[in-house]
């Protein structure tokens, strides 16, 4: 007996539905740049969110503390470059985790509002919130491949927040995790 989920094939044998297609960390990555880049925050809407271009050497918090006046929620996403173990694998499924930093730049001048720092942690919490629920848990159709979309299959594990106090910026810094079926493309 067959359940509604066996596909069959030719000559009724039953096989068993692909769980998770294949992707690779970048693709991954790249979804994430897209999904927050979409976004528009609900405070100070004009200001959205805007790729940081990785150039020179990278280094996202120098640029964005030499360069507070055009940084403000720029953001730069990298993975940690943690190698973690490999959750299950055989000739066919190799499972992954790879963890990925978002880092937003927020000018500690008060762009934000009078309150200056307290509405800069605000605005910070907020995009957080928002940034989160577009790449953290429950970004899982974010990550899931459509047929109208060709995203990325990996399932967000969720995300935490730090805030780190630059020079001349304060850096919001969310963490995410995903799991995914490794690529070997």
């Amino acid at each position: 007996m067959s359940s509604p989920f066996d596909i069959e094939m030719g000559g009724g044998d039953v096989i068993f539905p692909v769980l998770a297609n294949a992707t690779t960390a970048e693709s991954i990555r790249d979804r994430i740049i897209d999904a927050v880049t979409a976004l528009t925050p609900n405070s100070l809407t004009r200001d959205r969110f805007r790729a940081y271009r990785n150039e020179n050497g990278a280094d996202f918090m120098k640029y964005a503390d030499d360069n507070p006046s055009g940084a403000f929620r720029r953001f730069q996403v990298r993975d940690n470059g943690e190698d973690n173990v490999v959750a299950v694998s055989n000739t066919d499924y190799d499972m992954r985790f790879v963890t990925f930093q978002t880092i937003v730049a927020y000018p500690q001048t008060a762009r934000t509002g009078p309150d200056q720092a307290l509405d800069r942690d605000d605005a910070m919490d907020t995009d957080f919130h928002q940034i989160d629920y577009a790449i953290g848990i429950y970004g899982r159709a974010n990550f899931s491949p459509t047929t109208v979309a060709t995203y990325p299959d990996a399932t967000p594990l969720g995300a935490k927040k730090d805030v780190v106090h630059g020079v001349a910026c304060d850096f919001l810094v969310i963490t995410t995790s995903f799991s995914y079926r490794r690529s070997s493309q």
